[in-house]
């Protein structure tokens, strides 16, 4: 799961981005490694996840459809999704959004392929490396 905090109000062009710049450090790496990007409102504080809290619920608090998809391979790059992006209070208000989440889960169809597939790795940001796993870009 990918939590990012709301962005400010007026905001836009949000993009959620991914990327493994080459060379990456994986601990687990075996089969097929297509994820499937989906969206929740599973965050609130305190923020425990869990399988049953994210992903069966009841209620799941996973978006509908796949907001889209990634591979996890060293040297990946690009852009997940684009959409509108304000979720902050306008100025004075009080409150505001709980920010963005994104679930990446292995693709349904390697989950019900049968076949084994794990993938393990650091997604920090390494300065003047770049970014390493998913990032948010907007403007304001």
């Amino acid at each position: 799961m990918a939590h990012f905090p709301a962005t400010p109000y007026g905001s836009y062009g949000r993009q959620l981005q991914w990327s493994i710049p080459a060379p990456a450090s994986f601990s687990t790496y075996y089969g097929s490694h297509q994820l499937d990007v989906k969206t929740t409102t599973g965050y609130y504080p305190p923020f425990r996840p869990t399988w049953n809290s994210i992903i069966a619920g009841p209620p799941s608090t996973l978006g509908t459809g796949v907001f889209g998809t990634v591979n996890a391979v060293e040297g990946a790059s690009g852009t997940v999704n684009t959409e509108a992006c304000s979720n902050g209070p306008p100025p004075g208000a009080v409150g505001g959004g709980w920010g963005l989440g994104f679930v990446f889960k292995f693709a349904d169809w390697v989950e019900q392929g049968g076949s084994a597939a794990g993938v393990s790795f650091l997604a920090n940001s390494v300065p003047g490396d770049g970014f390493r796993g998913p990032y948010l870009n907007y403007n304001c």
